[in-house]
């Protein structure tokens, strides 16, 4: 029998392949022209931008269309245009540079030409077509009319290396490219890219091709092998050969089989222009938009929005200050367009602002956003007419859904300074604001608490659907107190998560924890929704200082500036009440069985769980690293949970030995002082699922805010020029990282598919354990729950023996569009006919289906992970899952772990 396996490399998107200037890119170019030597003629010049998204997908073929034979298909994208030859293909997006020849300056394009290097030259063949098709019509000749032209979803370059077919298959913004090696054949796979300036791996193995404009990078390569329809990872590298040449370096694996490279994530886009941009929150639309607010001090952002009040003066010379304005902007849903973008602020120089890392910017069911912030300025846009009242004032704005207008805007303070730190809504859209006053006259109407107990104190305030105020209060006790974050439940509870000083901040009797444990706690406060009363409040924290938040005035230089310790608030399904942020405490109650029960640094992040009375914690963990001297260890800024209740958090990290997982998108820590990070924990809190590093090496990166929406993750985030994003996204270069002397950053926007459904690693020591499942495990036979020391996640595994040893469970897979079956598995003494099988069914039909079966010769003892497309079972309310074990001898062992169902809406 005949096989095949398959490498197949990160994907090289067509639609911004070159990390360039999207507004100078050319739709239309000629082939014909790729190696002209002169200046561009006039049918060449970017006349056509606004037709970039218009490009249909797909391989069209050169039917005449093209006068260069030499190009045999052409692939277009917003902007840029792949050339496929017999050789291999040439990347451009209309750049060119200038060269000397012959003592005369030159106009030469710059375009990348990737080929194989000892390929024979074969012409490429059409696959699969979709169902348009595309026509030319130029000029008046008839014989050079083409109409109907296929658009085909795959190219084949069969035999372009002995017993190696190259293969091309066009994606959603783009295509991958990949190579299809028969059985024995063992090709030496390396790449020549010509007309580059240098080839380069970035600190986590990521190609990084530059050109005279600019570089885009190719994603490391993350592998795994089909071996009779399960999936089993195989390790892969880049290994550079020269400044233009690499190869692809894959492990141990088993020849006749496929093997296989995904990315894990989706996409992710820088937004920034000329200096400093600090992201503080992201929502997500209905119409599934990506909406980001935050801080500028870049006066060329691009101004589309029709509220925008256009940039304020940013620095004075003089003083040698800089003033932040507020900007908010929302992007297509697959990251490649800005859809508008608008400042928020007044004329002069003054500073703007949005909320704190994580928040401060919220939507409604229409798609209108809200935003909440603080301002210096006088002239601050509002339609309420409330004055500006003092230095700086608290600020909330409702923008329509398209930018075009703001619908209300409003300040709220006294005479001194007033930070809005966070906006939230309640399910009839009545509008909470929340934050930090220092003034002793602040509005306080139809207040519960009408006056400030110190220094500073938080304070709340709830307006109506049209933006009057209903009623605002204090709260707080006889220190200092700042609220960084609100949430509001459907019956009638609002809900704060803040710091506070005071021992005699108002806590309730019966509360978690009533009495302040050091010289800073967190805190967390229900109130009514009418504003009548706080129903409970309880401290959160240990002896050390809990989300002590570093407020101060705008940056003086390029230093980066962000809160250190402050956090996130979330409801989960059960209405119970979901917190992060930073802790100092050695003693900070974390909960036996917890993912991190020790503090491992000065300070770490945390993240806890408190019942939805007030009452008691179901569950709290640190999460952290050992840390590096001088830094400020873990902080969590942003928290969400997804439908099964497990815990999304972002925040900062300076620990190179933070708990990343093996599929992370950044696994090593990529440097500088600090860098951002994305965790999922289990729902009960005691297993980390996902968690990677993001980052770039800048001195100060942070992953700020987080939104789950449809079975998707959105994160946002503040970093430097190496930063992790994705070709074809909106902006994939950070426009300010090299712009000297100061080296700035822009925000970032990344999406991640939360995959998973069910999930179990037998931490718990039951069957009854893990996340997402409708049901404990059934099981019969000779089945026990050990310890472990393989290389998957956790300390425990699960043994079925002989031929009685099998579990059965049941995971709820309503809505779901793909899902797919995944586990660690190893095979111990397998030898005759012993077997294991893997079935399924869905819940209403009678008997099972095998979907694997495990024989003696996969009899390694050793660890492999297995995954199976269980796509074919759905539509289904609800999936079963077995696993059968049948040997003979009791020395015959099937060992399992990490089960998961992962699957996509």
């Amino acid at each position: 029998m005949k096989t095949t396996f398959r490498i197949s490399l990160t994907t090289l998107t067509v639609a911004a392949v070159l990390s360039l200037a999207l507004q100078d890119l050319v739709h239309g170019a000629s082939a014909e022209n790729l190696n002209h030597s002169g200046p561009r003629p006039p049918h060449l010049q970017p006349t056509h931008a606004a037709k970039l998204n218009m490009t249909p997908r797909g391989f069209i073929p050169n039917v005449g269309q093209m006068p260069n034979e030499a190009v045999k298909f052409i692939a277009r994208g917003s902007g840029v245009s792949a050339y496929f030859t017999d050789q291999g293909f040439v990347l451009w997006n209309g750049q060119t540079t200038t060269v000397t020849r012959d003592g005369m300056a030159t106009q030469v394009p710059v375009a990348p030409r990737w080929e194989l290097v000892g390929a024979r030259p074969v012409e490429p063949v059409g696959g699969k077509t979709f169902a348009h098709t595309v026509s030319f019509f130029r000029g008046n000749d008839r014989a050079k009319w083409h109409a109907n032209v296929p658009a085909y979803r795959d190219l084949r370059y069969p035999e372009i290396l002995k017993g190696v077919e190259l293969r091309v298959e066009s994606r959603e913004r783009g295509f991958e490219y990949s190579f299809h090696v028969q059985p024995h054949a063992k090709p030496d796979l390396r790449v020549r890219y010509d007309g580059i300036t240098a080839l380069e791996k970035s600190p986590v193995g990521d190609l990084i091709v530059r050109t005279a404009k600019g570089h885009f990078t190719e994603s490391r390569p993350v592998s795994y092998q089909i071996i009779e329809g399960a999936r089993c990872e195989v390790a892969s590298r880049f290994e550079l050969v020269s400044a233009s040449e690499y190869r692809v370096a894959v492990g141990s694996y088993d020849e006749r089989h496929e093997l296989v490279i995904d990315p894990v994530l989706d996409w992710s886009t820088f937004l920034g222009r000329s200096t400093l941009e600090r992201h503080r929150d992201v929502v997500v639309d209905p119409a599934g938009n990506v909406c980001v607010a935050g801080d500028t001090f870049s006066t060329d952002l691009p101004d589309t929005a029709g509220f925008s009040t256009g940039p304020g003066v940013t620095y004075d010379s003089n003083l040698d200050v800089w003033y932040e304005d507020a900007y908010v902007a929302k992007l297509s849903p697959d990251g490649t367009q800005l859809l508008w973008l608008g400042y928020l602020a007044g004329a002069g120089a003054t500073s703007d602002a949005v909320g704190v890392p994580g928040n401060g910017l919220a939507v409604d069911t229409t798609g209108n956003l809200y935003v909440a912030g603080f301002t210096y300025s006088p002239d601050f846009p509002v339609t309420t007419g409330v004055p500006h009242s003092g230095a700086a004032d608290a600020y909330v704005t409702k923008i329509k859904s398209d930018g075009s207008i703001i619908l209300w805007s409003t300040l709220l303070g006294g005479a001194g300074e007033d930070w809005g730190s966070d906006v939230g809504l309640d399910p009839q859209e009545n509008v909470y604001l929340t934050g930090f006053t220092l003034s002793g006259d602040f509005p306080a109407l139809n207040a519960f608490d009408p006056t400030l107990g110190g220094s500073r104190d938080g304070f709340v305030a709830k307006f109506d659907t049209a933006g009057a105020l209903q009623w605002s209060s204090y709260l707080g006790g006889s220190n200092e107190e700042r609220i960084a974050a609100i949430v509001a439940d459907a019956n009638g509870g609002v809900f704060v998560f803040g710091d506070t000083g005071s021992a005699d901040f108002p806590v309730t009797a019966g509360a978690l924890d009533t009495t302040l444990g050091g010289n800073n706690d967190a805190f967390v406060t229900k109130l009514a929704a009418d504003g009548s009363g706080i129903i409970w409040s309880t401290f959160l924290g240990g002896s050390g200082a809990e989300n002590e938040l570093q407020v101060g005035a705008p940056p003086t230089s390029a230093t980066f500036y962000l809160s250190s310790g402050r956090g996130e608030i979330t409801l989960d399904s059960a209405g119970n009440i979901v917190v992060g942020g930073q802790t100092f405490s050695a003693d900070f109650p974390v909960t036996p069985g917890a993912f991190d029960t020790t503090l491992a640094d000065e300070a770490d992040g945390y993240v806890a769980k408190i019942a939805a009375d007030g009452t008691s914690l179901v569950w709290a963990t640190y999460l952290g690293g050992s840390g590096a001297a001088g830094e400020r260890g873990e902080a969590i800024f942003g928290a969400v949970v997804n439908p099964w209740d497990e815990v999304f958090v972002v925040g900062r990290t300076d620990s190179t030995d933070f708990p990343v997982t093996a599929d992370a998108v950044q696994t090593v820590y990529p440097g500088g002082s600090q860098d951002g990070f994305l965790t999922k924990l289990s729902a009960d809190g005691s297993t980390l699922l996902y968690s990677t590093y993001l980052g770039s090496g800048a001195p100060y990166d942070a992953a700020v805010g987080l939104e789950y929406h449809s079975g998707n993750v959105f994160v946002t985030a503040n970093a430097g020029s190496d930063f992790p994003t994705t070709a074809g996204s909106y902006q994939p270069d950070c426009f300010s990282c090299d712009v000297p002397p100061l080296y700035w950053g822009d925000g970032a926007i990344l999406k991640f598919l939360d995959a998973f459904i069910a999930h179990d690693g037998f931490e718990s020591g039951n069957y009854s354990g893990g996340s997402g499942w409708v049901s404990g495990w059934t099981k019969s036979g000779d089945v026990s729950i050990l310890t472990s020391s393989g290389p998957h996640a956790g300390s425990r595994h699960v043994r079925l023996r002989k031929n009685t040893g099998s579990l059965r469970r049941s995971a709820s897979v309503a809505g779901a569009a793909t899902v797919r079956l995944g586990f660690w598995a190893k095979v111990n003494s397998f030898e005759g006919n012993d077997k294991a099988y893997v079935r399924a069914k869905k819940s209403t039909s009678v008997s099972y289906t095998t979907v694997f079966t495990f024989t003696p010769a996969l009899s390694d003892n050793q660890y492999h992970y297995y995954e199976f497309d269980l796509t074919g079972f759905l539509p289904a309310s609800q999936l079963d899952i077995e696993f059968d074990a049948e040997m003979n001898a009791t020395n015959d062992n099937w060992y399992l772990d990490d089960i998961r169902l992962v699957g996509t809406q």
